[in-house]
């Protein structure tokens, strides 16, 4: 049985509706008007939750970052790095796919919108990518002191580059509806990497 309260089920239901909506519309476009149309929530009882909609997005940045990680974490279940890696990635493109590749990455979608205009909500965004990043980078120094993978190139140099070719995909999957240029991106990624699957 669970022990939310009714208050922490009503802010639950919000920050996760609210995802949806700003991942697909994104943050100028959704209105408090919007978030309480699609909740159900009265208007009073949203900002009893939420004195603003920055202070909404903030939080629904918060649970959509703890929600994602958790998720490619549970996709790290090998002895190797170079496996993991490609597990990770492959994760991703199930996550997008499952989607139909409607909304794109909810983080990158936020910096490219904010970056100049609100630099506190960006640079939350910001810190999810480089979470990412970072642990990237960590399972490229796993795989070059194992042996498994040799690079020309610091391990965080080629991690920075790995993610931003998978948020490049995302983006070009979200406007072409189709999961090939996510897919491409990945190949390369796999080929750079000496992972010699390629998967269609």
């Amino acid at each position: 049985m669970s022990t939310q309260s009714r208050s922490e089920i009503t802010r639950s239901n919000v920050i996760e509706k609210t995802i949806g909506l700003i991942n697909t519309a994104g943050y100028t476009a959704t209105s408090m008007d919007d978030i309480i149309k699609e909740t159900g929530v009265k208007k009073g009882n949203l900002y009893f939750h939420f004195s603003s909609k920055e202070e909404l997005v903030l939080k629904v940045l918060e649970k959509a970052r703890e929600d994602y990680f958790t998720y490619l974490i549970k996709s790290l279940v090998f002895d190797s790095p170079l496996k993991n890696i490609e597990s990770l990635l492959e994760a991703v493109f199930r996550f997008h796919k499952s989607r139909k590749f409607t909304g794109g990455c909810i983080f990158g979608n936020i910096i490219l919108e904010l970056s100049e205009s609100n630099p506190r909500i960006s640079s939350v965004a910001s810190s999810a990518l480089q979470e990412w990043i970072d642990l990237m980078t960590d399972l490229l120094s796993k795989g070059i002191s194992l042996g498994e993978i040799n690079l020309p190139l610091p391990a965080g140099t080629v991690a920075e580059h790995i993610v931003a070719s998978m948020e490049g995909g995302i983006m070009l999957s979200r406007a072409k509806k189709s999961s090939r240029p996510l897919r491409d991106s990945m190949n390369t990624i796999y080929f750079m990497l000496g992972i010699k699957q390629s998967r269609a």
